[in-house]
This record gives C-alpha cells, structure tokens and sequence, in this order.
C-alpha cells in the first residue's frame, strides 16, 4: 500500500505540474486513503500537504492552510525533519498570500531550523528541502507581502543557486523577480 500512496502522489504532482488542478485532486484522495490503510503517518501526512501545495498553485491558501496544517498533526510528534520543513515552507507562502505576514515569518523560520537541525532519517515522503529553496521561498514571500526591495535581493540569491534543471522552479522564481521589480 505505500507504493500505492507514493505512485498516486506521484501521479498528483504530474496533474499538477501541467496545471491540470481538477484531476490533480483525484490521486490524493487515493494517496491518503492507500496511507489510512496500512496507519502510515508519513505517507497520509505528505498526501494532506502535497494537496495543500496543490491548493496554493490554485490561488486558495485558505484550502492550502487546512491541508497542511493537517499534515503537521498527523506527523506532530514524529521525526520527519524534511517533510516537516517542506510543509512550514509551503505554510509560510500560503499565510503570505493571505497577508499574515507574522504567520509566514514564523513558519519559514521553523522549516530553516529543520534544515538546521536535520538528521539522517530516511523518509518515504521524499520531500526535499535545502538552504536554495528557502531563500528562494523567503523571496517568493516577500514579493506576496509586497517588499519588493526584500523580495528582489532573496530571488537573486535564490536564482544564482538554483538548480538549472528545475525548470518550472526556477520559471516560477523569474516571473516572482519580474513582479517584483514592477511591484
């Protein structure tokens, strides 16, 4: 059942990535229940925030939060430093989308200190989380929080680290400059 879970986000992520929303839901739903069924914390929690991401690529961070404060319950008192610092991540864009600059603050601090403090446990989520993609959040953020000042000298760092491979990632990261440079 947890390569059920895994193959079903998998097919999530795919959904979303060609911005497909309406049938990228579909396959978490299944992720989860596949997860609900052998009790696997991990798995049902990385379905609840790969939804909650999906949520924030819809412009809902009001469904977005739901999500993926659900996930942090359901692993709250379990040792998963990467999925834990992918949900503060996706956490801090979905409150500085909804103007809670405080509630952003805080949750891209917690998933800086995760990557601080992380361990050698091997996770199933394959969640991953590093110090490029933080700063490169931290300046996603700021663009939402409109400070743009911020936001420009984050997304510069961010780019200048960031992966060429990741395509849609750093697209993502170059159209948040260009908003931020006419913001």
């Amino acid at each position: 059942c947890s390569l059920v879970s895994i193959s079903y986000q998998l097919q999530e992520s795919i959904f979303r990535d060609k911005m497909n929303y309406n049938e990228a839901h579909n396959p978490y739903k299944k992720a989860f229940l596949a997860a609900d069924e052998i009790d696997c914390s991990e798995l049902k929690s990385s379905s609840l925030a790969r939804r909650g991401v999906t949520f924030i690529q819809q412009q809902k961070p009001i469904d977005a939060i739901q999500y993926l404060e659900g996930a942090l319950l359901t692993i709250d008192d379990l040792d998963f430093p990467y999925l834990k610092g992918y949900i503060f991540q996706a956490l801090s864009e979905a409150y500085a989308m909804v103007q809670r600059s405080d509630q952003s603050q805080k949750n891209i601090d917690l998933a800086e200190q995760v990557l601080a403090n992380r361990n050698n446990v091997i996770e199933s989520s394959n969640c991953q989380l590093n110090t490029t993609s933080i700063i490169a959040q931290r300046g996603v953020n700021s663009v939402l929080l409109q400070d743009y000042a911020r936001a420009l000298d984050l997304l510069n760092s961010g780019l200048h680290t960031y992966a060429p491979s990741l395509l849609r990632g750093r697209a993502r990261l170059i159209a948040q400059k260009a908003e931020a440079s006419y913001g």
